[in-house]
């Protein structure tokens, strides 16, 4: 067991927050994102969690043009030594009319577990059934913890103003033990529309599933 100090600013006039992790520092390094949609998750503010950026991202189908707003946001309990998490992803039209909203939180996450909130990959469009409307993925993983087990995982994506989903756990097979001790590690369920989908809308989720659910890859 690898145990990490680490030194919260806003919170050190009451506590010192000492997190004890199986694994190594990647619970705190940069996540691998992949383009500049979504920046540096880390520790913002002075608190140590990790939330995703806000970005924006533009998508023309035959819904026509529109936008994706993606917020995130911390609220601090310094008295209760807690924090909160909220994301909110918005796909709104050229008049300002909201097609669909995906909120998500994280809540009441009190010392010394660490709160986490962030999108695996940028969230991204396709057109894989060819019918004009775009699929907006995105991906996201949960947690509060003070050790390596498994985060919530969470595939949500729209077509059009129909909801697809995949919700599940984060496979930690490569922190010795863990997936021993939490019993569901990778886990995975797929709600009525995703398991009703077009094959190929399918395959996608499935390998996009597959292709992220490992935690801690690459930096162990």
């Amino acid at each position: 067991m690898i145990k990490i100090s680490v030194y919260s600013p806003k919170w050190s006039r009451i506590w010192g927050v000492t997190f004890s992790l199986i694994a190594t520092c990647s619970m705190l390094a940069t996540p691998s994102i992949g383009t500049e949609q979504i920046s540096d998750p880390d520790v913002r503010d002075g608190y140590t969690y990790r939330i995703s950026r806000d970005f924006t991202l533009d998508v023309h189908d035959n819904l026509g043009s529109s936008t994706i707003y993606g917020r995130f946001a911390i609220n601090e309990d310094v008295e209760d030594l807690s924090a909160s998490l909220k994301m909110k992803i918005t796909r709104t039209d050229s008049k300002g009319k909201d097609l669909w909203i995906v909120r998500d939180f994280v809540n009441d996450c009190d010392a010394p577990a660490m709160p986490e909130l962030v999108l695996t990959t940028p969230v991204h469009s396709t057109d894989l059934d060819g019918n004009g409307l775009n699929e907006i993925w995105m991906m996201y993983r949960l947690s509060c913890r003070t050790e390596a087990f498994p985060s919530d995982l969470k595939i949500i994506m729209y077509e059009g103003k129909t909801k697809y989903a995949i919700r599940g756990k984060t496979d930690v097979h490569l922190v010795p033990g863990m997936c021993e001790v939490s019993g569901d590690c990778g886990y995975f369920k797929l709600d009525s529309n995703m398991r009703n989908a077009n094959s190929a809308i399918k395959k996608y989720a499935m390998k996009f599933w597959t292709d992220n659910v490992v935690e801690f890859k690459g930096r162990l």
